[in-house]
């Protein structure tokens, strides 16, 4: 399988699994240029832009300075989360819980749950 084709494949398949779980999470790509970026977009619904994104970074592509020994999923406003990209289930897990955290928390921000 071709990189572009597994990263989507990963991608779409976690985005499955977050909505699964009750994350409000969506698969985005877009082409800018001759570059196409690919990404889950997290707690999109209701605000003007997603308050986050999860990324895929291949093995060996180089992330905080480091080439990577597997691929990983990255989130956080300054990656500062990161988990295996496979098996996506387990990924699923460990982003659902801090999706659904900070979903919480951006109700209580707006002043109510919803």
């Amino acid at each position: 399988m071709n990189a572009p084709a597994e990263e989507r494949g990963i991608l779409q398949r976690l985005a499955a699994s977050l909505v699964d779980r009750g994350v409000d999470a969506a698969y985005q790509e877009w082409t800018r240029g001759r570059s196409t970026y690919r990404c889950v977009a997290l707690n999109g619904r209701g605000r003007r832009d997603n308050d986050d994104a999860v990324w895929h970074y291949a093995t060996g592509e180089p992330l905080a300075g480091e080439r990577l020994a597997r691929a990983v999923l990255v989130w956080g406003h300054r990656f500062e989360h990161r988990v295996a990209a496979e098996p996506t289930q387990a990924a699923a897990e460990a982003i659902a819980a801090q999706a659904l955290a900070r979903a919480a928390e951006l109700r209580h921000q707006r002043g109510g749950a919803r």
